[in-house]
């Protein structure tokens, strides 16, 4: 298998934490000493939305629960509806809100766009009693911790992932985990099934996702970066397909930039990540910045960017967008087919 971003022939887990040193966690271990949860719900809401499907086992994970559906919305007639039917076709049901799918399961994952939609989920179940609560969202750390507050008994610890959708569907993404060690050990069915690796960041939760936003932080700047050296090389003239193989084989090219590389050069911008995404995702990295008495200058600059890049009509479109804004023509372009 080979996940767009990673070496061939190189184990992920191997590129990403070189030397496997304690408390990183080898999921093919923890398989083989854990037991499969019995319940989870695993809540795909994007935005305002509440739609969210409740899974028998794990096997209904994975990004395919309906995400992106309008408040009060059946997840079957929702754009996702084709998602609502993989869901349900491997086991999983359909609930009303989020409580509804909550009730009774041992873990609930959620996985939503920004700190108002995640705080928003967590008011709606204030009032279910039981599980563990983890979020898989990238916010920021005030809301992690808010969240670890605000949920019921305490339960509650922070998976940010790392990886895009296709390294998430293969179990190759790795996940951030923050919170009570107790609590991220009851959940290792989870981590060991999802992901290649999982890092224990620390009790508190806020550090897990302080991780995520430095590390999407780091993947937004390469994208920028690497959007102006495409640009500047076709200006210049020199051979697209040369300047292709060269990006993928210089070393100064981080890996994670690989997978953006042809969506940069050929302008199609259909992708996970949007531009909108990523400057907010750079947006709290700056927040975190600040709040620590760091004032970043090329954060800040990295963020405008990638508002300009959404202000432009690339709101949706993925990151590798933002090259968009070295091409005049193609905004008049755009701009006159909107």
């Amino acid at each position: 298998m080979t996940v767009p971003g990673v070496a061939p022939g190189i184990p992920l887990q191997k590129q990403i934490f070189p030397g496997l040193t304690p408390p990183l966690e080898r999921c093919d271990q923890a398989r083989s000493r854990t037991a499969d949860l019995g319940r989870i719900a695993a809540t795909g809401i994007r935005g305002d939305a509440a739609c969210v499907s409740r899974c028998s086992g794990w096997a209904g994970w994975g990004g395919r629960w309906p995400n992106g559906c309008s408040r009060g919305t059946s997840p079957s007639r929702c754009g996702t509806g084709r998602r609502a039917g993989e869901v349900t076709a491997r086991g999983a049901t359909e609930a009303a809100d989020p409580a509804e799918a909550a009730r009774d399961a041992e873990a609930v994952l959620i996985s939503l766009a920004d700190d108002a939609a995640v705080r928003e989920v967590m008011t709606r179940l204030a009032g279910v009693e039981g599980p563990i609560f983890a979020d898989m969202s990238t916010v920021s750390p005030d809301t992690s911790r808010a969240l670890g507050e605000a949920a019921p008994g305490g339960r509650f610890v922070a998976a940010p992932i790392i990886g895009g959708p296709v390294a998430v569907a293969e179990g190759q993404a790795f996940t951030l985990v923050g919170g009570d060690r107790e609590l991220v050990d009851d959940l290792r069915p989870i981590w060991a099934e999802g992901f290649a690796v999982y890092r224990y960041c620390g009790a508190d939760p806020g550090h897990a996702v302080t991780f995520k936003l430095l590390n999407n932080y780091l993947l937004m700047s390469s994208v920028a970066v690497l959007g102006e050296v495409v640009a500047t090389g076709l200006a210049a003239g020199v051979d697209d397909l040369l300047l292709r193989d060269f990006l993928l084989g210089w070393p100064t090219v981080p890996l994670a930039a690989h997978n953006r590389i042809d969506d940069i050069l050929g302008g199609d911008h259909r992708g996970w990540f949007t531009t909108s995404l990523g400057a907010k995702d750079v947006r709290l990295a700056v927040e975190v910045a600040r709040a620590a008495g760091v004032d970043p200058p090329i954060a800040r600059l990295v963020q405008r960017r990638y508002e300009e890049a959404a202000e432009l009509g690339w709101a949706d479109a993925d990151i590798g967008a933002i090259v968009e804004l070295l091409h005049p023509r193609r905004h008049a372009v755009r701009d006159e087919g909107r």
